[in-house]
């Protein structure tokens, strides 16, 4: 869990900056890495918001890429927090 909490942000972080690039293959590769994370397996959330990006990516058009990214975003911060209470 610590290391979903440590990775997570730069994780995000490289997928906007693939999107930006217009970067399918990276898009797709992070955004299969968050979906094949053991701790993202246990939020059926997360997954399916990683698997529609990995999705997007795989078919290289990659406009509707920013919005899937954001809602990822939000559905990663809701459970880091989520995390960092049980840890507390």
């Amino acid at each position: 869990m610590d290391s979903f909490l440590e990775t997570s942000p730069g994780e995000m972080q490289e997928i906007r900056d693939a999107i930006a690039r217009e970067d399918a293959m990276t898009v797709e590769r992070t955004a299969h890495h968050f979906k094949g994370s053991p701790v993202t397996l246990s939020t059926s959330k997360v997954f399916r918001t990683a698997a529609s990006l990995e999705l997007i990516a795989q078919s290289g058009d990659l406009t509707s890429a920013p919005e899937i990214c954001r809602a990822l975003e939000e559905d990663v911060g809701l459970f880091r927090q989520a995390l960092r209470d049980v840890l507390q």
